[in-house]
């Protein structure tokens, strides 16, 4: 027997997790999202949004956007460019939005490519919303997780 992939050992754990994953044969709105967000995904995130759709779904402190493809305020289509201003902000500064915290709070979880990578894989951050829109030039972050898979408790990913 194989070993899992990277991808298949995520979405095993999301599995466990308690969230419906289902396969894909296409997903068009990624390489769109790509586009808006002036920078790819991270390889680990987009083999996951390539391959598999889920609904919005909570992972520990975070809710991560759903990947349907849909037009709704929880979908990565939408949820990340919500806040125009926000959206704008992030992108400029190297964050995808991909989720917000569990707790309901605005401010936005991001993969952090201002971070300096030690590999292909982004960190995760929290960046404080209030700082933001406030224009302080000092912006709370704080580091969730090491990467995608970390966040999932995923070794190896």
């Amino acid at each position: 027997m194989e070993p899992l992939t990277e991808t298949a050992r995520v979405v095993e754990r999301m599995r466990q997790l308690g969230i419906i994953v289902e396969s894909v044969t296409k997903a068009p709105w990624v390489p769109e999202l790509e586009r808006r967000f002036k920078r790819g995904l991270p390889p680990l995130y987009r083999s996951l949004m390539l391959q598999f759709r889920f609904s919005a779904s909570e992972v520990g402190e975070v809710e991560l956007f759903g990947n349907l493809g849909l037009t709704d305020g929880d979908d990565m289509r939408v949820a990340p460019f919500s806040d125009a201003f926000l959206s704008t902000w992030l992108i400029a500064r190297a964050y995808i939005q991909f989720g917000r915290p569990s707790t309901g709070s605005y401010d936005p979880v991001c993969f952090d490519y201002s971070a300096k990578l030690r590999g292909s894989e982004p960190p995760v951050a929290s960046l404080n919303h209030e700082d933001i829109m406030l224009g302080r030039k000092k912006v709370r972050k704080r580091t969730i997780a090491a990467s995608f898979g970390a966040l999932l408790g995923v070794r190896g990913a």
